[in-house]
């Protein structure tokens, strides 16, 4: 494998991982869709109206009502944070080890913002329901 010069590096180390989680995200959203338009189509096998919190689901325009997030959820957000964290402070070590510049400014940088989402999502985890 040839080698690949320093952006194209930064282009495999930030950006694919990220296109990664969005095609994924974009795949349970389609599959929560299709569980929904299921249900429906199984209440009316059935020959029963669905229940009205199923129907609002494919209403365009209504807000989802809020809810308090759980502890299990805060939790999760706080280890992805950590997680992307130290990979953020593990990208600054290895830019500074290869000339440091402004690649390694931004992933101190993001490292800091990961950390401070970690400690945020775990305060609330501290206050947030079973």
């Amino acid at each position: 494998m040839p080698y690949l010069d320093h952006s194209a590096q930064v282009l495999l180390v930030l950006f694919l991982p990220g296109l990664v989680f969005g095609l994924f995200a974009m795949w349970m959203s389609y599959r929560t869709r299709i569980r929904g338009i299921d249900a429906l189509r199984s209440y009316a096998d059935r020959g029963q109206e669905p229940p009205a919190a199923l129907l609002d689901t494919f209403r365009p325009g209504l807000p989802a009502p809020p809810r308090r997030q759980t502890r299990g959820e805060a939790l999760s957000q706080a280890a992805f944070g950590v997680v992307m964290s130290a990979g953020a402070a593990g990208f600054a070590w290895w830019s500074q080890l290869h000339g440091g510049g402004p690649i390694m400014l931004g992933a101190i940088l993001g490292a800091i913002v990961f950390a401070g989402i970690a400690v945020a999502m775990l305060v609330t985890a501290i206050t947030a329901r079973a």
